[in-house]
């Protein structure tokens, strides 16, 4: 096609996209205005307190294995009828894997030591995006030729974090193929935000960020693209990270891709509540190349670099930023320039006018 006609059908599209946007916008907020029913504030103490914590409660036999993963599953269960963002739990076989680490704990088969040394998160609950593989689970991926699809073994990330103790409890929603910024399929339906079930968790990793974000799971596995775990955790209040692509292994995800650029763009990446499990989750999740990071050395933050954008630049078929997001993004830059002295910069990439358009070419 013709390039200057494919530009003119891309923007028209664009507009068309705007016109609906603007003439459904009364429907969706006397929609709003509907009361709905509030997700149940978290009222067992064990949910409020970061994995790194829990895990050495559990070795010091502070808090039983079993108690904390059933405080989790509990909590699943009174606030996944209003999420929906369990695909599949496996709360018996980790009720039961939680039972054999306290027998372990309590026999001395360890010392404390030992076990932070070799298991950093020993008993500790996790949930997984269902595009990862956790051995008998679902992975359907939201995909409905694929309804009934179990993954056959652990993905590397699961396995790494089962070697490190945790244990998972239930994979979660994703759109379908994990192809959109929100999670909604055929299979499992939508899965909604805990802070406004109106809204959207974000996707792809939706599921993870609704159960993290509700107090329902403490650690989560997730994936990212083009956005699936930066922008779930943005839409609920988590934390999660998108690493750079080749030290987390992809063995175990599905989709994937042969083609040889697909894992210099798709990542596994962690997803926490608490940022202080961040950083120990990722190390465990990259398993043997996580010593090649240095994530334990202290950083110079003087000497970082720190690039921002409060928007891609102007379009006529572009929705524009709102401005509290404008000013979010706008004082966390001047709060790492005034606080920590890093060198921040707004550039100007002219390239990105064109977001809109060459993603809706896509």
């Amino acid at each position: 096609a013709d390039p200057i006609e494919m530009e003119i059908l891309v923007r028209f599209v664009g507009a068309l996209e705007i016109l609906l946007c603007w003439l459904t916008a009364p429907i969706y907020f006397l929609l709003h205005l509907r009361r709905n029913r509030p997700v149940p504030p978290i009222s067992n103490a064990i949910l409020l307190e970061s994995a790194t914590e829990l895990a050495r409660k559990i070795r010091t036999e502070e808090y039983s294995s079993e108690q904390v993963v059933r405080a989790f599953i509990l909590r699943c269960r009174e606030v996944n009828p209003i999420l929906n963002a369990v695909v599949e739990d496996r709360y018996v076989k980790a009720l039961s894997e939680a039972h054999t680490v306290d027998q372990m704990i309590h026999n001395k088969e360890k010392t404390v030591e030992e076990m932070e040394r070799d298991t950093p998160f020993l008993g500790v609950p996790f949930t997984v995006k269902e595009s990862i593989g956790v051995k008998g689970m679902s992975q359907s991926v939201g995909c409905l030729p694929r309804l009934g699809v179990k993954a056959s073994c652990d993905g590397d990330s699961v396995a790494n974090m089962r070697r490190a103790g945790a244990i998972p409890i239930a994979v979660t929603n994703t759109p379908e193929l994990c192809l959109c910024w929100e999670s909604t399929n055929l299979i499992t339906g939508r899965t909604n935000n805990p802070y406004d079930l109106n809204r959207t968790p974000g996707g792809s990793s939706g599921g993870e960020a609704a159960l993290v974000s509700s107090g329902a799971s403490v650690l989560g596995v997730a994936s990212d693209i083009a956005g699936s775990i930066r922008l779930p955790a943005a839409f609920t209040g988590v934390f999660g990270h998108k690493p750079t692509p080749g030290y987390i292994s992809l063995n175990g995800h599905y989709p994937t891709s042969n083609d040889e650029n697909f894992s210099k763009f798709l990542v596994v990446g962690p997803m926490v509540r608490y940022v202080q499990d961040l950083k120990p989750l990722f190390k465990i999740m990259a398993g043997e190349k996580a010593a090649i990071l240095n994530l334990d050395e202290e950083i110079n933050m003087k000497k970082l670099r720190v690039m921002y954008m409060t928007d891609l630049g102007e379009s006529m078929v572009m929705i524009p930023t709102d401005e509290e997001i404008r000013a979010a993004v706008k004082n966390s830059a001047d709060h790492l320039k005034t606080k920590f002295g890093c060198q921040t910069e707004m550039p100007y990439i002219e390239e990105l006018s064109d977001t809109v358009e060459i993603s809706s070419s896509i």
